[in-house]
């Protein structure tokens, strides 16, 4: 058993439990992150789509959610969680979603909209958010936007989380150039850097919790490919457990 103790353990290494430990860590607090999946450029990582689909997508990407109708739901199974495998598309929340929230359930109590704005404007300039250039639209999209200003229509390009992008279209089985600014090649690398540590291919499959408080994970190492089982991982945080 592998036994670790820290200030923060974040299980989920996505762009919610990277920003939270890319926050912490420069706060000057000790944290370790768990992640299911593994590293691009490990072992397992290949080009194809199959190996990309069987490495680094929930289920081989073959997950659906069930309702009225059955919708695909593309879940990222990899260090940087989704974000070495979506197409790097950022989309900030609308100020009128914001308002409704916040009439609703009480969110501009914690976090107004003028904050939110800050934040975005910082996280456009970490992660080199900008409108996706020209070059990189191609004939469908440009083709799109002919179609909406021939009816009146206002059309602007995507903001995606790129620097040099080499226009390869294929975002879902990874930036090979690694130009996708994607968590595995930002945060997680910054973060390292101030001390925190990245558990990969560990499911955490319980929270302890002592007086009714959460006080650590437990998990296994398991190979994500053939399932094989690995040591068991231990790790007891003093101040918080983060589910992202």
């Amino acid at each position: 058993q592998i036994e670790e103790t820290c200030d923060v353990v974040i299980v989920g290494t996505g762009p919610a439990g990277s920003t939270a430990a890319r926050v912490l860590s420069e706060a000057g607090w000790d944290v370790v992150m768990v992640e299911e999946g593994s590293p691009f450029g490990s072992r397992l990582h290949r080009a194809d789509a199959w190996h990309a689909f069987r490495s680094a997508w929930r289920d081989t990407s073959f997950q659906v959610a069930r309702g009225r109708a059955i919708t695909p739901f593309l879940q990222g199974r990899a260090v940087g969680g989704g974000t070495p495998i979506n197409g790097a598309i950022i989309h900030r929340m609308p100020q009128p979603i914001q308002e409704v929230w916040a009439a609703r359930h009480g969110l501009d109590e914690t976090v107004p909209y003028a904050e939110l704005e800050r934040i975005f404007d910082k996280l456009d300039v970490e992660l080199s958010v900008a409108p996706t250039p020209e070059a990189a639209w191609g004939g469908n999209n440009a083709l799109f936007k002919r179609g909406a200003e021939a009816l009146g229509w206002h059309a602007n390009p995507t903001d995606r989380a790129v620097d040099g992008c080499e226009r390869s279209a294929a975002c879902t089985q990874g930036c090979a150039g690694g130009h996708k600014r994607s968590m595995d090649v930002t945060y997680i690398p910054r973060v390292i850097a101030r001390g925190a540590r990245v558990h990969s291919e560990c499911k955490v499959d319980k929270i302890e919790v002592e007086s009714g408080r959460a006080v650590g994970v437990r998990g296994r190492y398991r190979d994500p490919i053939t399932g094989a089982k690995g040591p068991l991982l231990r790790v007891r945080a003093r101040k918080a457990v983060i589910l992202a």
